[in-house]
């Protein structure tokens, strides 16, 4: 009896929708053609990227079985890197996320340890009180 196909469920949204913006920015590869590459960007503006629900109607109506494939191997490896090296996901706002990056980008640092950089001392003060 062959596999069920992958299904995107909460816990893998972040690294689906990491894979999804990856595949958009690069227009002429993977499962977009140059015909269609502006309409996906268009609908993927209107899709609720916090919804696994949304995520799985959007891949099902765009990608073939060889893309799924591929999707389920990048987020199983990306959730197997995160749980060895104890990661956890948020969200930024989209201004949040320019500073951050800005700030890290200059530091050379990745997003992480900008974040610990700046918090670090802070946290250290308040956690005595």
């Amino acid at each position: 009896m062959p596999r069920k196909k992958y299904n995107v469920t909460e816990p893998d949204l972040f690294f689906v929708n990491d894979y999804i913006a990856g595949k958009l920015s690069r227009s002429n590869k993977g499962w977009m053609t140059l015909d269609n590459a502006v309409e996906l960007k268009t609908q993927w503006k209107h899709v609720d990227s916090s919804s696994a629900e949304a995520l799985n109607a959007f891949l099902e109506a765009n990608i073939k079985k060889k893309e799924w494939n591929c999707l389920k191997v990048s987020v199983r490896a990306k959730r197997a890197r995160s749980t060895k090296q104890n990661l956890v996901n948020i969200t930024l706002t989209k201004e949040a996320h320019k500073y951050l990056s800005a700030l890290s980008k200059h530091k050379k640092n990745t997003l992480s340890q900008t974040i610990i950089d700046k918090m670090k001392k802070e946290f250290l003060s308040i956690s005595k009180k």
